[in-house]
């Protein structure tokens, strides 16, 4: 697991970001696992983004779902999910689509 970190500064709106890149970056949030080559973390929203594909592994209750996508956008604070060109999958299904919104519980 190879990655660097670096505080790029605030934006207009005074928020703070952290990126973390390299070829194979891993995060582990709880029981949560996300994989990228490149995540920008907004520590003011606390929002995780993937930028390019990536792929954002979660359990819950026993249930392990895998989403990837690109751009996906993970909101900390409420656990919603929002990205594009994905794949969402379980042990029993997989959904192909051009973009995905999730909040706890469900997926639009």
């Amino acid at each position: 697991m190879a990655g660097t970190l670096q505080a790029d500064g605030t934006t207009s709106e005074e928020q703070e970001i952290v990126v973390i890149s390299g070829q194979s970056v891993e995060l582990r949030l709880d029981e949560d696992v996300i994989l990228a080559t490149r995540v920008e973390y907004n520590r003011t929203r606390r929002t995780l983004t993937l930028i390019g594909a990536g792929q954002y592994t979660t359990t819950q209750n026993g249930s392990t779902q895998v989403l990837k996508g690109s751009g996906l956008v993970v909101d900390l604070g409420s656990q919603a999910l929002t990205g594009e060109d994905v794949i969402i999958s379980d042990a029993n299904l997989e959904i192909r689509g051009e973009a995905v919104s999730r909040v706890p519980g469900q997926l639009t």
